[in-house]
């Protein structure tokens, strides 16, 4: 049904847009001229709003580079998308304005596409670094073809007439069809660039034996995370397709730490200790208990919380209620404010996490780690982990709640 979609609509439709259009090629001049003629709205809205909008967002963007150029500074993930996005808004802007009469419509086109021209090889060379550290993926892929198709596109609106402005649907044209050409899309190359770098990187830490992984949790945070952004991108995006050194049906939640020695490893902090990841995450193997003994408890609660959750109460009965307080600890009450039980979910959490451990993280835990019994003569209190989700000092995540009331 998508497919037929993508047909019609991107297809279909625009080539019978496309018919619609009158031959102007055979009307006089004075019809083409004011065919061709911006609407003064339009007109108003782009010299004197959209142009001095672009060129403070120029600036912006300049003092940006030049305060925060550095080495980590090109591989930053945010870097991409803004010049991007400018290369874009200059490119639009200007097939918009070309045809304005007007000096600041004038200046746009004599100064910004060389600015574009300046920011597009820029962004090249910034998504070049970031290829060398986590390989081509399809996004990237695109990136960079955007960059040459940029490149390109300011080359002409800078050096050349406007009317050789008509050259760049073409180019896009031939562009879009290599990015969906055998062997040479972008899905293809990627994959090969992700399969290459995992092979690298198990290859040279001594993991691949005889044509078979062999786990390895000693090896660098650096390598692991390359290990864990190559296999998360191939099992995504490959539709059930053999991957050599990732195994046929491979989970990468519950199988990842089993395959290779370690849990998945996302990111690399810049604090004192750069080897030590700043999240964690843990949550019940559900495969290997499938059953839960409550010993008759009187009410089952299902609760999911996040750090920013100072205070939530739930009833229990008429008269009882459940307080969780700063998503760490239960408070069993009646309406008069009686406590019944206090429950500090704090050691619980430590547990579960500490049952992750450093090589294990995102890994299944037991249920032995995952759950706890708190009682007293009014109340028995049963707290049962099936996720939780660390990142620094946050934690969030969902516990089912065991009560019977005495």
């Amino acid at each position: 049904t998508l497919q037929a979609l993508n047909i019609i609509g991107f297809l279909f439709a625009t080539i019978y847009f496309l018919s619609l259009v009158p031959n102007y090629s055979q009307e006089n001049p004075e019809v083409l001229a004011r065919a061709s003629e911006v609407p003064r709205f339009l007109e108003v809205l782009l010299v004197f709003i959209i142009i001095p909008i672009v060129a403070i967002y120029t600036f912006v963007l300049a003092a940006y580079v030049a305060i925060n150029i550095g080495g980590a500074f090109w591989t930053n993930n945010l870097l991409e998308p803004l010049l991007v996005s400018y290369a874009i808004i200059v490119t639009v802007v200007y097939l918009l304005v070309c045809n304005i009469p007007h000096k600041y419509s004038e200046l746009f086109q004599k100064i910004f596409p060389k600015i574009m021209l300046a920011v597009v090889l820029f962004q090249t060379v910034a998504s070049v670094l970031r290829i060398q550290d986590y390989g081509i993926t399809h996004g990237r892929y695109y990136v960079i073809l955007f960059g040459i198709f940029s490149t390109i596109t300011a080359i002409i609106f800078s050096f050349y007439q406007k009317n050789k402005s008509g050259l760049i649907a073409p180019i896009l044209i031939v562009l879009s069809l290599i990015s969906v050409a055998p062997f040479v899309n972008a899905f293809t190359v990627s994959r090969h660039s992700q399969e290459n770098i995992l092979e690298k990187t198990l290859m040279e830490n001594g993991m691949v034996v005889a044509g078979e992984v062999v786990p390895n949790g000693e090896i660098t945070i650096e390598d692991k995370v390359a290990i864990t952004r190559s296999v998360e991108y191939l099992t995504t995006w490959t539709d059930g397709e053999s991957i050599q050194y990732v195994p046929d049906n491979f989970n990468i939640y519950s199988d990842f730490n089993t395959v290779y020695g370690f849990g998945p490893v996302y990111y690399i902090t810049d604090g004192e200790n750069p080897q030590e990841p700043v999240g964690n995450y843990v949550y019940l193997d559900w495969e290997a208990t499938p059953i839960i003994p409550l010993d008759g408890a009187d009410y089952l609660l299902k609760v999911n919380f996040y750090s920013e959750n100072e205070e939530v109460t739930y009833p229990i009965t008429e008269a009882v209620t459940l307080t969780l307080v700063d998503s760490a600890l239960l408070i069993l009450e009646d309406n008069s404010g009686e406590e019944f039980l206090r429950f500090d979910l704090t050691d619980l959490f430590e547990k579960a996490f500490a049952e992750s451990g450093e090589v294990q993280k995102g890994a299944p835990a037991a249920l032995t780690a995952l759950m706890e019994t708190k009682e007293n003569e009014q109340a028995k209190m049963t707290v049962i982990v099936t996720q939780l989700d660390k990142y620094e000092e946050e934690i969030s995540g969902e516990v089912f709640i065991a009560i019977t009331l005495k």
